[in-house]
């Protein structure tokens, strides 16, 4: 769901003149990075999607990538493609866990360039069981720059979850309070959700009441 008035399914990054990923320039004197967001709503049936992306033909190629509701558990998922993903970035992926597949579908899945981490290090931080499938975070070192921490986020919608959305919530507060702005970098995104009413969710995309 996309409540700022773009067409549903469409990458949401900030564009910025970049090159495709196997020809990235970290030393860009802009020192801008392409981050995107993006509800692939099944990682089978999304794949040429996102392939176009990494190939620069929707926009600049994002330096990283926060993809929700991939499904990865109930979906047969082209090898081809995450072979492809693979290959120009690190992945991480968080999964609901097998015996948890009655709860809403989930999982996040950030994709950072190994183009920015090849002269420091990214790693997985750990979070509650409970979020598994809901929230990623992943830091970024690089000994040229403060660290940044990427959170992926998936809200689920519906109102018997609103006890998981508030703990989701909450996470996400906790892990900023520790990454001060003076010290670090902290970007979260994902799909949130989030509506004003209801009824929001089903209306017509290509009406707008004001």
């Amino acid at each position: 769901e996309d409540t700022t008035g773009r067409t549903l399914g469409q990458p949401k990054y900030k564009q910025t003149p970049h090159q495709p990923a196997d020809k990235l320039d970290t030393k860009d004197n802009t020192g801008k990075l392409n981050i995107m967001t993006l509800n692939v709503q099944g990682l089978n049936t999304s794949k040429m999607h996102v392939t176009d992306i990494m190939s620069g033909k929707l926009g600049p190629v994002p330096d990283v990538m926060v993809l929700t509701e991939t499904k990865a558990k109930s979906v047969k998922v082209h090898k081809s493609w995450l072979y492809l993903l693979r290959k120009a970035y690190t992945v991480f992926h968080s999964t609901v866990p097998e015996s948890e597949h009655s709860r809403a579908p989930a999982e996040v899945l950030v994709a950072i360039s190994k183009q920015l981490t090849e002269l420091g290090s990214v790693r997985q931080e750990p979070l509650p069981k409970s979020l598994q499938g809901y929230l990623l975070h992943v830091v970024i070192e690089n000994p040229e720059s403060n660290p940044m921490h990427v959170v992926g986020v998936y809200c689920p919608p519906q109102a018997k979850t609103q006890e998981l959305r508030t703990t989701i919530y909450a996470e996400c507060e906790k892990i900023l309070a520790s990454t001060p702005f003076t010290h670090c970098t902290a970007v979260v995104a994902g799909d949130f959700n989030a509506t004003i009413q209801n009824m929001d969710r089903y209306r017509e995309l290509d009406k707008c009441e004001v």
